[in-house]
């Protein structure tokens, strides 16, 4: 057989001029840019002309990406390239997962990409110390890739492909070498259960999430030592101290039996009767139990108001939505726009406590997410909206906002208030850069790119990302009949692409290919 009877995923797209991407803009460029390294043509339709024009380059492409924020006009067009040219390929941007769905469904061959949901994980999981790539589902398993940077001391040097398929992690051919060395920086695919893979000590662990106050008693006053200052702590500490040592004199002084002798410190801390001077015996007792009639005293007028204050505060702030202020460790993301709702939504599913920041707090997506996380209403570029999120104390700042300079400047700020909390913050669109040491910026433009071009070329695009230069895809497929009997060392050395999964499960890279379905690595 020769390598020509082995044909490449690509070789599935329909025949054309090429791909017709509309309207210009920052998304629209880096598809352009992706698709024209893969040798592929690439018109770009300016929004100034009439749809009728997109619609008449669209019907002798062999695709066409629609990437304008007008959903409804994208939809038009889409229709009206499906009614007159049915193997067009259709990609276009929308705001919803169903719309999406629909289309895949229903509206073949055309694929609806939703950013923010492209974008939400890498954010998430950027936050916990891990480079996420893309993300899909396989069998119902979530499913990253990722990219780790090998340093010395990590768990994954000298590791094999056969070794971590055992974990059912998969290394993309071509990122390293095998075993895996010092400096290399693979790309992997693995199920999320395997997240320690990509963060090693890095990964931030979701903390104790905070306990709920209808726990009963117990939960309540645990609740209470937990949010409570350290002044308070150190006081309530010293006064159990106080009471114990005296309660022990003043038991020692009496020489009663055990039961008596508890009887009549209870009787002193609570003042319901008559101090025994004459049987205490020392002026040591007598001053024991002097500090247990002070401690109880203190207790029965502090300890009732402090909890009622503390009942009455948690009443407010469920009833204002307005978040507790928490101990530690929590995930501040700024804007609750379509990133930052997905992202908040996504890291408050992980385990962490999540608060929001947003100049709406009863804006579109801010309302229902306040449901279910704390939202602060505010201008996070002003200093008074990030203290009262608690941001020095955060381990982390999510900055999501499309505007460039409300975004360099929150994520500036917040690196400052909290040098200790990771900032993960949306790249500029403009030339504007951030410090790289201090913060993390994730290109959501590009991660959208990606999955549109990659799905502007193949049906059934799980997953794609940007490669330095190259654009890769996972893409499932039939396994075609000259596969039949090849192994994936074959394939992937006759240029056909890597097969990571064969029926939901790592396919060894040397046994034979049977009929069934198989999930490929295109990289182009």
């Amino acid at each position: 057989m020769s390598d020509a009877s082995i044909p490449s995923p690509a070789s599935a797209s329909p025949a054309g001029a090429g791909v017709v991407v509309w309207p210009a803009g920052p998304v629209a460029r880096r598809v352009e840019a992706l698709l024209a390294r893969a040798g592929i043509g690439v018109t770009v339709v300016d929004d100034a002309g009439p749809e009728a024009a997109v619609v008449d380059a669209s019907v002798r492409a062999r695709a066409v990406a629609l990437v304008a924020d007008d959903e409804a006009a994208s939809l038009r067009i889409a229709a009206r390239v499906r009614e007159l040219a049915p193997a067009v390929r259709v990609v276009l941007v929308v705001s919803s997962l169903d719309l999406a769905r629909h289309l895949d469904a229903a509206f073949r061959p055309a694929r609806g990409v939703v950013p923010a949901a492209i974008a939400a994980a890498p954010f998430a999981y950027a936050v916990m110390g891990c480079e996420v790539l893309a993300h899909f589902e396989l069998r119902e398993r979530a499913m990253l890739v990722g990219r780790v940077e090998l340093g010395v001391g990590s768990s994954l040097v000298g590791a094999t492909a056969a070794r971590l398929a055992a974990r059912g992690v998969a290394v993309v051919r071509g990122t390293a070498v095998e075993p895996l060395q010092v400096g290399a920086r693979p790309t992997l695919v693995l199920p999320r259960a395997e997240l320690r893979v990509l963060a090693g000590d890095r990964l931030l662990a979701p903390p104790a999430r905070p306990l709920d106050r209808t726990g009963g008693p117990v939960a309540t006053m645990l609740l209470l030592w937990r949010t409570a200052p350290g002044f308070a702590r150190a006081a309530a500490l010293a006064l159990a101290a106080l009471t114990l040592g005296g309660g022990a004199v003043v038991a020692a002084s009496l020489g009663w039996p055990q039961r008596e002798s508890g009887l009549a410190i209870v009787a002193l801390l609570t003042g319901t009767a008559g101090v025994p001077w004459e049987q205490l015996g020392s002026p040591w007792a007598a001053a024991a139990a002097a500090a247990l009639m002070a401690v109880g005293a203190v207790g029965l007028i502090v300890l009732p108001a402090f909890v009622t204050a503390f009942v009455v505060r948690e009443r407010l702030e469920a009833a204002l939505r307005s978040p507790k202020r928490p101990a530690r460790d929590h995930v501040l993301v700024v804007g609750i726009g379509a990133l930052g709702y997905r992202v908040a939504r996504e890291l408050a599913a992980l385990g962490h406590y999540v608060i929001g920041v947003d100049r709406d707090a009863r804006g579109p997506l801010a309302a229902p997410l306040g449901a279910e996380v704390p939202i602060v209403e505010g201008d996070a570029r002003a200093r008074a909206s990030l203290d009262a999120a608690a941001v020095e104390r955060a381990a982390a700042v999510v900055v999501t906002p499309s505007d460039d300079a409300v975004t360099a400047g929150v994520a500036l700020t917040a690196a400052r208030l909290a040098p200790h909390a990771r900032v993960v913050a949306r790249a500029p669109r403009a030339s504007l850069r951030l410090p790289a040491g201090a913060i993390t910026t994730l290109d959501a433009d590009a991660m959208t790119a990606a999955i549109l071009a990659g799905a502007a070329l193949d049906d059934g695009v799980l997953a794609a990302w940007q490669d330095g230069d190259a654009l890769c895809s996972l893409r499932e497929q039939d396994v075609p009949d000259v596969w039949l009997g090849r192994t994936p060392d074959e394939l992937h050395d006759r240029g056909a692409g890597q097969v990571l999964f064969f029926d939901g499960e790592l396919a060894p890279p040397d046994a034979p290919l049977r009929a069934g379905r198989a999930i490929l690595l295109v990289r182009r």
